[in-house]
């Protein structure tokens, strides 16, 4: 038997049925996947093309044999499996080079476990990956004890590819098993890579019990535009609102599953398109409200998706800072400007004199992209000079401040600065 059949967990070549060691090796992927995903490619999962060949006991240059046995198997694999969707994919034709699995409907990752473990039963609970099986079983057997060589335990647990990480094997054990596992690294040696590691049971909980969590229902209006003023307001008014005591933090949105992940954010379904705008709003609301801290995961590698807030002090001076934030009058009320006009003239009190060059503002569109200005428009980019000379034109004309856009060449690009002055008292 070769290496790649045995890194493969195939059959051997001589199998009868090819296309069943095809859908075997296939399932026997899935279960090695610690990683969980909400939308399409959720697992991406490149694999050799030696390592195919092997799996389904064909020679190796038979690259359109190789694909048509796994087309077979992946059509097998949708009909035992319907919620589970497979993509062959390759860089030169017939080859394949990966292949994507994506979940539709209401299925769950966990009951794709389920099915790559074979098991019909859908109320049992879902087994654990094979990297956190293997660590699990290891550790308890005291084959990990002190600091274990990485590249070693690595192998010891088949936990391969550069975006494989502990942490998500040992998320996975703790909400599955109830079991908390610290890790101890010492050594560095490249990114997400440690010379040595150490695993440590720190407790035992009842299985299946997860973290409890704020759970906000982003509403469709909100998440189409979460960097926006009217979002960061409707995240510090759903805080205020919220049962908060002490000083400890709380999961603003823990995501176990795409069930749950489609409750909080339904628009995100409709769109069928996530991008970096969550972790753009707690970005904003953090700059927005210096007496909180966040943190967050929802990175490719994770396997939940979750965000928490905590204070800085306690959450009853927390909260009475949101309230003074949210009942401080706008500048829409005080002045009768347009909510654009109104982020503009904001954006330009909150500089200080430090920022202001020769009474000159920074590049609008540098403070844009950086997101320090909330100002967005609907017409064409070559237009915008004029929509800022016109939000400069009723800021002038209803507020105590002055402003005049002017342009503003910057490495061969055309920006705008705004020229500030301070109306004298009549």
């Amino acid at each position: 038997m070769t290496k790649d059949r045995q890194s493969s967990g195939a059959e051997p070549s001589d199998q009868a049925d090819p296309v069943a060691a095809a859908v075997d090796y296939l399932k026997a992927t899935i279960r090695k996947e610690t990683r969980f995903r909400f939308h399409d490619r959720d697992v991406y999962l490149p694999q050799l093309q030696s390592k195919l060949n092997a799996a389904v006991g064909l020679p190796l240059a038979s690259t359109r044999a190789v694909r048509t046995v796994f087309e077979s198997a992946v059509a097998e694999i949708q009909r035992q499996c319907p919620g589970l969707k497979v993509e062959l994919r390759g860089y030169r034709q017939d080859e394949i080079s990966a292949f994507d699995l994506s979940l539709e409907g209401s299925t769950e990752w966990e009951d794709v476990q389920r099915y790559a473990h074979g098991i019909d039963n859908l109320e049992a609970p879902a087994p654990l990956s094979e990297p956190a099986s293997a660590l699990l079983e290891r550790l308890e057997a005291g084959e990990l004890d002190g600091f274990q060589k990485d590249l070693g335990v690595r192998q010891r647990i088949r936990l391969f590819g550069w975006s494989a990480d502990y942490e998500a094997v040992l998320q996975e054990i703790r909400n599955k098993a109830g079991i908390e596992i610290t890790l101890a690294t010492k050594g560095e040696a490249f990114p997400k890579r440690r010379h040595w590691v150490k695993f440590t049971i720190a407790a035992r909980h009842p299985p299946g019990v997860l973290p409890s969590s704020l759970g906000f229902v982003v509403p469709d209006d909100v998440f189409n535009n979460l960097e926006s003023e009217q979002s960061i307001k409707w995240f510090l008014k759903m805080l205020a609102d919220a049962t908060l005591e002490g000083s400890g933090p709380y999961y603003v949105w823990y995501l176990p599953s795409k069930r749950e992940f489609f409750r909080c954010f339904p628009a995100a379904a409709k769109t069928d398109k996530i991008d970096n705008s969550i972790t753009a709003l707690l970005g904003l609301v953090r700059k927005r409200a210096p007496y909180l801290k966040f943190s967050w995961d929802f990175g490719h590698t994770t396997a939940h998706w979750f965000a928490t807030v905590a204070p800085q002090s306690t959450w009853a001076a927390a909260k009475d800072a949101i309230h003074a934030y949210l009942n401080r009058p706008s500048s829409e009320s005080v002045y009768g400007l347009s909510a654009e006009a109104a982020v503009l003239y904001d954006w330009v009190r909150s500089l200080g004199k430090d920022s202001l060059e020769f009474g000159l503002t920074p590049p609008v569109q540098d403070a844009i992209q950086n997101r320090s200005l909330l100002l967005r428009s609907k017409w064409h980019a070559d237009n915008f000079p004029l929509l800022l000379e016109l939000l400069c034109e009723e800021v002038s004309g209803k507020t105590p401040v002055s402003l005049r856009a002017a342009a503003w060449h910057d490495s061969g690009r055309i920006k705008q600065r705004i020229q500030v002055k301070t109306k004298s008292a009549t």
